[in-house]
């Protein structure tokens, strides 16, 4: 979602050319009913970005899917100190903060150059620490190595 609105956004373009990707993004993300009963306005970016960034209720919005991993990484064996955040746990809560804190006024802004800087940022971010984050959790919990390799001694038949 963060590389879609990345680039359908990410450059002012022509009013129509700008409407047709604000529906295009709610019709994706299967939003637009979501967005006429909450706006009864037609889609403006600011709102499209509120709904699509930050609501948390709605299942295919940004921050829902970061709050529901924070979530299960909250809910997962832990090997640290209680008390103590993992490493997963601190970039997954940086992300949903992120996302939570998120001014989407100033992000449909744009400046001189015609692109929206603070929302380009915001998603280059998002998609930058995300590998990372799979990373991290794929060290900890599908590591498939065994931590010590075990030694079993066999006797062969033949010797007996």
């Amino acid at each position: 979602m963060a590389e879609l609105l990345r680039g359908l956004f990410g450059k002012i373009k022509p009013s129509e050319e700008e409407n047709a990707c604000l529906l295009f993004a709610l019709e994706l993300a299967d939003s637009f009913i979501t967005y006429r009963t909450r706006y009864r306005l037609a889609p403006m970016l600011p709102l499209v970005l509120d709904v699509l960034l930050s609501d948390e209720s709605k299942p295919r919005s940004i921050a829902f899917q970061l709050a529901a991993l924070a979530r299960h990484i909250d809910m997962s064996p832990h090997s640290g100190q209680v008390g103590e955040r993992m490493e997963e746990q601190h970039m997954v809560l940086s992300l949903l903060a992120e996302m939570r804190l998120a001014d989407v006024e100033g992000l449909a802004g744009s400046g001189a150059d015609g692109t929206r800087g603070g929302l380009m940022g915001l998603f280059d971010r998002q998609v930058a620490a995300l590998p990372a984050l799979a990373d991290v959790l794929a060290r900890r919990y599908f590591n498939v190595l065994e931590k010590k390799v075990k030694w079993v001694r066999a006797r062969s038949r033949l010797t007996e």
